[in-house]
């Protein structure tokens, strides 16, 4: 009812709107879909314990006003921090008690555990329409751009396979997905319209608490990027060539030392992202862990062992790259989960090398750079992209965490394709015209 009255308010001047509800509808159904299919596919997991500990949680309101302190804290797994809990209604499993991270989830979705009178599913359904918020707003920021592309967009944003189901349920994709679509959207308002500052910049602070709380890696590969896009929009405003030539270096330096002074910022709270010597450390030793068999399985790949330093990491570019934009591949399928993300992916390479052969590299690459936004985006998918696919080591890690950057990479690959076919249509008019 909600959803529609807002789609009925707003479509008239908003067209836009057309996918509001069939997105919010397709991002709840797939989110108990993804519930079920865990719970009876896997026999449970990640995503079955965040709603347990949230669940304890719910039943130590009830017990004790100790619910207020454990809630506001980062987890702990001591013994007198267990016995808080009553054993017949379980308590939050000790894993997830003892990294940060992980607790946020729990302390995340206590609140809606509460709406949702304990159940699973309907927590699924709101911690879904949350993330759709994130999403939606995602898409609008990349329709105001190119509004002539709705169609293609809505696909890669509100309904690409993977990230509605990874980016749906109960888990850590969800809230930063969401989190990353907040991101953009607020830094479009504040920087780019300058509409309602204020309020957007309280949800740009939520969306980047959000991502620090539990994936900081994400805020180092959107910060750098962000910085890029507001550079070129600025870049692209001064007309004359000779002033663009002489004011882009002190433009560079002064959005660097800016991204420098965020990032110094936001260091302590990242942990283990706070520098690049210990995000790169961090990279190596989880690269390791992922490829343990008795621990994660045999659906791995190794792009071999490296130093946890740039001269290092650098052989391995092009091997992370692909891994983190086309793999598993089809014949690394393991199961049905592989199967599926391997045609995703295999549909993701075909895209790529239609786009370069319908294109050329150098054109592909010239209305990429013509166009701030997508420079941000194509920029952000690499990186992402390097990122996980350096550190994943096993597909099912890897299918999760790539999906940040899906709907970035393929619009741009969406966007590139149709502006071509756009720039083709027209010197055919044109010629037909002369014709004439």
């Amino acid at each position: 009812m909600i959803a529609n009255r807002k789609k009925k308010k707003l479509i008239d001047t908003n067209p836009e709107y057309k996918y509001y509800t069939s997105g919010l509808f397709a991002r709840i159904f797939v989110g108990i879909f993804f519930s079920i299919f865990y719970f009876y596919y896997y026999g449970g997991g990640d995503t079955n314990n965040y709603f347990i500990g949230g669940r304890a949680m719910y039943y130590l309101f009830h017990k004790s006003l100790d619910f207020f302190t454990f809630a506001m804290t980062n987890g702990d797994r001591g013994m007198t921090v267990v016995c808080m809990f009553d054993y017949s209604k379980g308590s939050p499993p000790f894993y997830m008690m003892d990294d940060p991270q992980t607790f946020f989830v729990i302390r995340f979705i206590t609140p809606l555990v509460f709406l949702s009178m304990v159940s699973y599913l309907t927590t699924t359904a709101f911690i879904a329409w949350f993330a759709f918020g994130g999403i939606w707003r995602l898409f609008l920021v990349f329709n105001s751009y190119f509004p002539k592309y709705q169609k293609e967009l809505a696909f890669s944003i509100l309904f690409f396979p993977s990230v509605l189901f990874w980016g749906s349920g109960i888990m850590k994709d969800t809230i930063t997905m969401s989190a990353i679509g907040w991101y953009t959207y607020s830094v479009y308002m504040i920087f780019f319209k300058k509409e309602k500052i204020f309020k957007h910049i309280i949800s740009l602070a939520l969306a980047i608490f959000l991502i620090v709380s539990t994936k900081p890696f994400i805020i180092i590969a959107l910060m750098p990027g962000s910085m890029i896009w507001l550079l070129f929009n600025n870049i692209k405003k001064i007309k004359n060539k000779v002033l663009r030539i002489l004011l882009t270096p002190l433009l560079i330096a002064g959005f660097l030392s800016l991204g420098s002074l965020l990032m110094s910022s936001l260091s302590e709270s990242m942990g283990d992202y706070g520098s690049l010597d210990s995000v790169l450390e961090k990279a190596a030793v989880t690269q390791q862990d992922l490829l343990r068999v008795e621990a994660y399985g045999t659906h791995s790949y190794d792009i071999g062992v490296f130093e946890p330093t740039l001269a290092g990491v650098a052989p391995k570019i092009p091997a992370a790259l692909m891994a983190g934009l086309f793999r598993p591949y089809l014949w690394d399928s393991g199961n049905f989960v592989m199967l599926i993300s391997g045609l995703e992916n295999a549909f993701l390479l075909f895209l790529v090398l239609y786009c370069f052969l319908r294109v050329g590299i150098f054109k592909f690459f010239g209305i990429i750079f013509s166009e701030p936004l997508l420079i941000f985006s194509f920029l952000f998918s690499l990186f992402f992209a390097f990122t996980v696919g350096l550190a994943s080591a096993n597909f099912g890690a890897l299918v999760r965490y790539k999906i940040p950057l899906l709907p970035f990479f393929v619009a741009t690959l969406y966007v590139t394709l149709k502006k071509v076919q756009e720039a083709y249509e027209i010197r055919k008019a044109e010629k037909e015209l002369n014709k004439q």
